[in-house]
C-alpha cells in the first residue's frame, strides 16, 4: 500500500511539474507573440501614416503652393491651332 502512495505521490509531482514547465513555455511564446503582434500593430500605423503624408504632399493643393513658394507664375496655354488646307498659300 505504502508502494502504491508514494507512486501516486510521484506521478502526481511529475505532472504538477509538467503543468508549471508547460505553462512557463507557453506562457514566454505568449509574451513574444504579444510583442510581434505590436510590432506589427505599430509598423502598420506608421505605414498609414507616412501613406497620407504622401498623399497630402502630392496632393494638387500642395503642388501649387510649393509652385508659389518658388515663383512659379500660373498662366493660361496659348493653343496653336494649325492653318486648314483651304486657307494655306
Amino acid at each position: 500500500m505504502l508502494k502504491i502512495n508514494s507512486l501516486i505521490i510521484l506521478v502526481i509531482l511529475v505532472l504538477l511539474g509538467a503543468q508549471f514547465w508547460f505553462t512557463s513555455v507557453y506562457s514566454v511564446s505568449g509574451r513574444e507573440m504579444n510583442e510581434v503582434l505590436t510590432q506589427i500593430y505599430e509598423v502598420g500605423s506608421q505605414n498609414n501614416q507616412l501613406q497620407l503624408a504622401i498623399w497630402q504632399k502630392s496632393s494638387l493643393a500642395s503642388i501649387q503652393e510649393s509652385a508659389t513658394n518658388l515663383h512659379f507664375v500660373q498662366s493660361s496655354p496659348i493653343v496653336l491651332a494649325p492653318l486648314s488646307t483651304a486657307l494655306a498659300p
